[in-house]
């Protein structure tokens, strides 16, 4: 009998684990994409289109932290509670975000990956003659 009434209570107490929300509630997200020299300004990251480093990557909302992207453009916020948060590209002097995509993002957490949070930025020198270009083909 002994036997019996603890497995019953060990079957009891994993069906709750299972579905009971403060057990998801433990699940971290993650928010991770890249910052990449967008060169023909579409937005989409093409192939040679390298990614950017060392560019300085916030995040705010639940918690506060700054990254610096990689070699490859990337970066990375683990560990994140649910919630929601902004992700901020800090633009240096000779960049600007393309034509749509801004430097901001607001994201919300749910205990999952966000991937694919990318930004696409282009040298001011290159935008400018892209509107230039724009400018000419439309007159």
């Amino acid at each position: 009998m002994k036997q019996w009434v603890f497995a019953s209570m060990t079957a009891v107490v994993l069906g709750l684990v299972a579905i009971h929300p403060a057990a998801r509630a433990a699940e971290k997200g993650t928010i991770e994409g890249r910052v990449f020299e967008d060169k023909d300004g579409d937005g989409i990251r093409d192939a040679g289109e390298k990614g950017l480093e060392g560019v300085k990557v916030k995040l705010s909302g639940k918690l506060k932290r700054t990254e610096e992207t990689d070699k490859n453009g990337k970066f990375s916020f683990a560990d994140l509670a649910d919630g929601d948060y902004d992700v901020t590209v800090t633009l240096e002097k000779d960049w600007v975000a393309v034509k749509d995509f801004t430097a901001y993002k607001d994201l919300q957490v749910e205990g999952a990956t966000l991937s694919d949070v990318d930004f696409a930025l282009q040298d001011k020198a290159d935008a400018d003659a892209s509107t230039d270009k724009a400018d000419a083909t439309s007159t």
